[in-house]
């Protein structure tokens, strides 16, 4: 069979088809060294002036990186557990940090307050003689007064530090090794006439007021008088006495070592309960004392 073809139904417009070929050839020539995403942000009608932008322009897009919103939840989540974590740290170091800070007191011989209290106590409580005391005073670099009271306690506390010793300011036998002191006990109280007072209040007030008479002060107040609205003079338990102040600091030493419930002498300080407390004022000229 013959055929034949109307040649008016063929374009004549070859140069308009191989242009639009050609066009389209390099276009997909260009996008050959793409990624789909550059691709087709590269085709888009709005990429770079619209469809005058050409594939393989300077035009370029940075890439999305999906994983970043975890890793960023990630990194959120390990910032907060070394945050909590450095908390914890920090609540389980405060305990050791006030060891290490007690210890360092310890080492300069530097006592608290409840461990001034115990030391005082137990010094008191040891039984030593005045004679004793003062030497340990002497030691120790406090006032030789012969009274075991808060001073003396500080002095040994620091004695101790620094000859290696526990700083706890307490006078046991073996503190007084170290120091080379030999200890005698304070002559036994006695009732009534005898040298010291008795174990009562009432014998300890009596020899009070004998020994003030025997260095030369005189009673300026035994119920008598007006004092403070609970005061132990209303009760019978308490004197005033009044004199040189020699004689006066003589008497409150004196009577320290007896453990009153209150002495007042402002020069050397006060007694309130049986603990030191320091001077209160207004005990000026004269000393008080009540058991």
């Amino acid at each position: 069979m013959l055929v034949q073809f109307n040649r008016s139904a063929i374009s004549t417009e070859p140069d308009a088809a191989a242009s639009s070929e050609s066009t389209s050839g390099g276009a997909r020539g260009a996008l050959r060294g793409m990624s789909f995403a550059e691709g087709e942000a590269a085709l888009s009608p709005g990429a770079g002036g619209g469809d005058a932008a050409v594939p393989g322009g300077e035009v370029e897009q940075a890439p999305v990186d999906e994983r970043e919103p975890e890793e960023a939840e990630a990194h959120g989540q390990e910032a907060d557990a070394a945050e909590e974590k450095g908390g914890d740290v920090q609540m389980k170091a405060a305990p050791v940090q006030l060891k290490a800070a007690s210890v360092q007191m310890r080492a300069r011989g530097t006592l608290s307050a409840s461990q001034l209290r115990a030391a005082v106590a137990y010094n008191r409580g040891r039984g030593l003689s005045r004679g004793t005391w003062r030497n340990v005073q002497s030691k120790a670099g406090s006032a030789a007064d012969g009274i075991p009271g808060p001073n003396t306690a500080r002095a040994v506390a620091r004695w101790q530090a620094r000859h290696g010793l526990a700083a706890d300011g307490a006078v046991g036998p073996h503190t007084l090794g170290r120091m080379g002191i030999k200890a005698s006990k304070a002559p036994k109280q006695s009732g009534g006439g005898g040298k010291g007072p008795g174990s009562s209040n009432a014998s300890k007030l009596a020899y009070a007021k004998r020994y003030a008479v025997q260095i030369g002060l005189r009673i300026t107040s035994t119920t008598g008088g007006k004092h403070a609205k609970h005061s132990y003079h209303y009760r019978g338990r308490a004197i005033d006495v009044a004199g040189s102040g020699s004689a006066m600091a003589k008497f409150y030493r004196h009577m320290h070592q007896y453990h009153p419930t209150e002495l007042f002498y402002d020069p050397l300080g006060g007694v309130k309960n049986g603990r030191d407390i320091g001077a209160i004022g207004g005990h000026r000229d004269h000393v008080h004392v009540a058991f």
